[in-house]
């Protein structure tokens, strides 16, 4: 798929289940567009990779549910939410950052990323941190995100935290005690 730069919007759905989209070329030129609209990619399993534009500020629902082979992703700048389920099921996304301008993270994130080995933060973001790879609110009250394929069999949840989020042990595949 090749987007021309002028693109403003994408409909919810728009490329769903297009099992054989390999690549998509030109979107990371879109600059008016400003949301990745709920499973706009959901089931492109042969995806691999996508850049993002700067501009964007929305990642939508289940926006990339179960593009299996996708490695990676950049999330760009600009962008403040991540909702629910966004990368859920990307098998092969081993590790991501999240921006300083995301404000928002929706539950069930990174549900089913069973080769997901580290969710960084940018260390400037006002709402969110990681430590060792592990995705926490900053004040460190809430425990959002565990990757499924974290290193150790054991992990201690550090003192403070006082809420664990939706799906945030989802699928880990070495944790054995916690």
């Amino acid at each position: 798929v090749f987007f021309p730069d002028t693109i403003e919007y994408i409909g919810a759905g728009a490329f769903a289940e297009c099992d054989e989209l390999f690549s998509v070329h030109g979107l990371e030129k879109c600059t008016k567009l400003k949301e990745i609209q709920s499973q706009t990619f959901k089931d492109c399993r042969d995806l691999h990779n996508i850049s993002l534009p700067e501009g964007l500020e929305r990642i939508g629902f289940y926006a990339f549910l179960r593009c299996s082979s996708l490695e990676s992703i950049s999330i760009p700048s600009t962008v403040t939410t991540l909702e629910d389920g966004a990368f859920s099921f990307c098998k092969k996304l081993t590790t991501i950052t999240i921006p300083a301008s995301v404000e928002f993270i929706s539950v069930y994130l990174f549900e089913g990323c069973i080769s997901l080995e580290s969710i960084e933060v940018e260390a400037e973001n006002p709402y969110f941190c990681s430590v060792d790879g592990v995705l926490y609110t900053k004040g460190m009250e809430i425990l959002g995100a565990y990757p499924s394929s974290k290193a150790g069999e054991e992990y201690t949840i550090p003192d403070g935290v006082t809420t664990i989020a939706a799906g945030a042990f989802a699928y880990p595949y070495y944790l054995k005690t916690l």
